[in-house]
């Protein structure tokens, strides 16, 4: 994912996720599931991400601690 892939007020796929953090797509989800990566679930199998807070985590070492 570049930067002019999403706009901040956009959310993005777990494709782009996996391009972003250089994992596999299956890593994604098992972080996902694990509550470690913030998602949010649209109906029941579809999952997106908010560009913001994905940076905010990266920004943090992975950790959704805010504290």
């Amino acid at each position: 994912m570049s930067a002019t892939t999403a706009t901040p007020n956009r959310l993005i796929t777990a494709h782009q996720v996996a391009d972003r953090l250089g994992l596999r797509l299956h890593r994604v989800y098992e972080l996902t599931r694990a509550g470690q990566i913030p998602a949010v679930r649209l109906g029941c199998k579809q999952l997106r991400y908010d560009p913001r807070q994905l940076e905010a985590w990266i920004e943090n070492g992975g950790s959704r601690d805010e504290g």
